[in-house]
């Protein structure tokens, strides 16, 4: 399974609390996709992904990659 996690980029001062999770995605065979909900126009989104086995351990979060 992987843990699907969104933060929107505002004027705020970054903190930790921004970041909400989204989902989690059950895993599949390669290559994964996801559709992801309408979100609103005009803001920047990050978004982060981990892995999570069965026994709800985390892996660190993925590399940072640009789409």
């Amino acid at each position: 399974m992987y843990e699907l996690f969104v933060c929107q980029e505002t004027d705020a001062y970054p903190d930790v609390s921004m970041w909400k999770k989204k989902d989690t995605i059950k895993a599949k065979k390669l290559p994964i996709s996801c559709e992801l909900e309408v979100y609103e126009l005009g803001y920047i989104y990050c978004f982060a992904l981990r892995a999570m086995d069965v026994h709800i351990k985390r892996a660190p979060f993925a590399v940072q990659a640009k789409i």
